[in-house]
């Protein structure tokens, strides 16, 4: 379905893993006889796995979804385990929650979305590398891999660099002056690959209605988004595929009433900011929603896929509250 044509089936360059080298050379998409790569982003690292998979077992559906599950479930382990240094008795509970929640559902089955469940297994192993470890050179340059690797699988990788920063300044400052020179080594790695050698550059697309107006007209519908997925966690009750619709007039039911819930919401958490592991786990959920808000254009107004990381800041929230 939908990319997975253009970017397995229709993709011969991931045909065979010999062409290896070229996955860091461009985007995601076979330009058709060009022998390059070609797209707006740039995730080289789904595509090697997808080259892997195509290479040991063809065109057969079962192994990319196989793997794609297998990952999810060493995801939701790694959830477990972060969990468990924050809030030991709910840690189990959580993590099962985001083992079978059905807002995971699209990403799991969906093949395309294996860069968002790659970018969250290398930034979390890369978090807990940088809790359980003191730093000297080699661990340092291990810790700015992990943190390469993530990116290379999803821009959105960006987010575990951030959320690092925030639980050294938290938790363990010490590693501070460690943990800026991994980010340095990651991130100047990672800008020679894309824009360097791959000149894959941040560019305006308009594949969506929602990514050809301007972003004060894309405003009125970040509360609705908000309560969306909010909505959807609490109680999954329909999901949709390809979701494209715009806020552009002020009514009760698309604006004002998910402004107020949006605002209820915040507004209640906040009174719980005080305590080191909710702040934390409240500025993930910022950072990971944050980037889905359409404050930058996304190619459809929500997707499932995107609330990924996103809960385990919400779990990670109310294992805090209810600890």
């Amino acid at each position: 379905v939908w990319d997975d044509e253009e970017q397995i089936l229709n993709n011969s360059l991931v045909h065979s893993i010999t062409n290896l080298p070229l996955f860091f050379r461009g985007s995601t998409f076979n330009t058709g006889g060009t022998g390059a790569l070609s797209g707006l982003y740039y995730k080289p690292l789904m595509t090697v796995f997808f080259s892997l998979f195509y290479t040991l077992f063809g065109a057969n559906p079962f192994f990319f979804h196989f793997f794609q599950l297998i990952f999810h479930l060493v995801n939701t382990c790694l959830v477990f385990v972060l969990f468990r240094n924050f809030f030991p008795p709910m840690a189990f509970f959580l993590s099962l929650i985001f083992l079978v929640h059905p807002i995971n559902v699209e990403t799991i089955v969906y093949s395309s979305s294996l860069q968002d469940i790659l970018y969250l297994f290398f930034g979390l192993i890369s978090l807990l590398f940088l809790i359980k470890n003191d730093f000297n050179l080699k661990k340092t340059l291990t810790l700015s891999l992990l943190m390469l690797l993530s990116l290379l699988s999803k821009e959105t990788g960006i987010i575990f660099i951030f959320l690092s920063i925030l639980y050294a300044y938290l938790y363990q400052k010490t590693k501070l002056k460690s943990l800026f020179k991994a980010i340095f080594i990651s991130l100047a790695s990672y800008s020679v690959l894309r824009f360097g050698v791959a000149q894959v550059f941040f560019n305006k697309h308009d594949l969506s209605p929602i990514t050809r107006i301007s972003l004060w007209q894309r405003l009125p519908t970040i509360p609705k988004i908000i309560t969306h997925y909010l909505s959807t966690f609490v109680f999954p009750h329909e999901f949709f595929i390809s979701q494209h619709w715009v806020v552009d007039t002020l009514t009760l039911t698309s604006f004002y009433l998910p402004l107020i819930l949006s605002i209820s919401f915040f507004i209640i958490l906040s009174a719980y900011l005080r305590s080191k592991p909710f702040l934390f786990f409240y500025c993930w959920f910022i950072l990971g929603l944050g980037l889905h808000l359409q404050i930058f254009p996304l190619d459809m107004t929500v997707a499932d896929r995107w609330f990924y990381l996103p809960q385990i800041g919400l779990l990670g929230m109310l294992g805090t509250f209810l600890l």
